[in-house]
């Protein structure tokens, strides 16, 4: 028995207590915020088809309700500020990703403004014996589109509920109304928000866990899974980010590669790939690696200094030609190609790699003893 109440107790905390990340807190915010835009809209919308629809049927008498008009006038105006201001922000990422903090406090001080509005419009409707109505639409119209934490749905909810309760009491000891009722409709109402709230936050880490994931095959549609760097499908995104400047492309292959496959086996020939490329990464950015294909790599650099491309080239070669891989006996040994020029456009850049292409095959042909770079 005492297992059972503690884990109601435990349950009871976890659901008013929730465990939720800031990011997810802040993806809260941020649907409140494109939800409001639209629910404040729609709000402005129907209260000018109110007011224009009262005015028309009180045409002679529209002063003697100058409450009633300057109620919805009220509600108007406040719906358009805010409208204006959701949209604004919404547009904004940087500005909203900043400031969602204060946001959120707006976003609370619109539901308490609709609510004392509510309050207000529903109190002269109960005075005059019509249905108080209003206050509980705006009730309803929060829980069914704004999301906030548990607890502070039940402190928004319960102070309202008891506000309006103390109005009644005050007019003629809310002598019209169920108390029972009207508890049970500020309960549901809580019950509804921290429902919402946590079915919010489960469909908000669902979708965060698909784009995470979502990114990780990304990343390795685009990395090459033996060595780490890029592939050729990285290549092709990364085009752009070159065109407008002076670009050096080096094309580069292990000299004589099959005889490692032959003499040691397919992983001794994994193994030289692997090193070639960690190497390579060592004297140029990761990012401006990739393996081409087999075993061609590709290295492209915004740089207008030939000469000191081609001495992180040397390095490279210098590096590889000590390196030691287990099961090969032979020194590993890399041609390369290269040509610096300026590109303006992606057809360019591709043009310049088949440049370095040629450049590469130019080396391989004088048996792999130097470098011929073309500026």
């Amino acid at each position: 028995m005492r297992e059972k109440i503690s884990f109601f107790f435990q349950k009871l905390k976890l659901t008013i207590f929730p465990d939720v990340s800031r990011n997810v807190k802040d993806e809260i915010i941020r649907d409140n915020i494109y939800r409001l835009k639209k629910i404040s809209a729609a709000v402005t919308a129907v209260e000018i088809v109110i007011l224009t629809l009262f005015c028309v049927h009180y045409y002679f008498a529209v002063l003697h309700y100058w409450r009633s008009l300057v109620s919805a006038l009220t509600c108007i105006l406040v719906s358009v500020y805010f409208t204006v201001h959701m949209t604004r922000i919404s547009r904004n990422e940087i500005s909203l990703n900043k400031h969602l903090l204060r946001e959120n406090v707006i976003i609370i001080l619109y539901y308490g403004i609709l609510v004392f509005w509510g309050m207000a419009a529903s109190l002269r409707h109960y005075e005059s014996g019509e249905q108080m109505l209003t206050f509980f639409i705006v009730e309803i119209v929060f829980t069914c589109f704004v999301t906030m934490p548990p607890l502070m749905s039940i402190a928004l909810i319960l102070s309202a509920h008891g506000i309006f309760f103390i109005a009644l009491e005050l007019e003629d000891g809310a002598a019209r109304i169920s108390f029972l009722n009207y508890l049970a409709l500020a309960l549901l109402l809580c019950a509804g928000m921290i429902t919402r709230y946590h079915i919010e936050v489960r469909q908000i880490r669902q979708r965060i866990e698909v784009e995470n994931l979502n990114k990780k095959l990304e990343i390795l549609s685009m990395t090459d899974a033996l060595t780490g760097i890029g592939n050729r499908m990285a290549l092709r995104t990364v085009f752009q980010n070159y065109v407008g400047g002076q670009v050096a492309v080096m094309m580069a292959d292990v000299d004589y590669f099959k005889r490692y496959n032959d003499e040691a086996g397919h992983e001794a020939g994994d193994e030289v790939l692997i090193c070639v490329a960690s190497l390579l990464t060592r004297y140029f950015p990761r990012n401006c690696c990739f393996r081409y294909g087999g075993d061609e790599f590709l290295v492209l650099m915004k740089t207008d200094r030939a000469e000191e491309f081609q001495h992180r080239i040397d390095c490279w070669q210098d590096a590889v030609s000590a390196a030691s891989v287990p099961g090969i006996s032979v020194p590993i040994r890399c041609s390369a190609g290269f040509v610096v020029e300026r590109v303006e456009s992606e057809e360019e850049l591709r043009r310049l790699v088949h440049k370095a292409d040629r450049e590469l095959y130019l080396v391989k042909e004088t048996h792999h003893k130097s470098v011929r770079g073309r500026r």
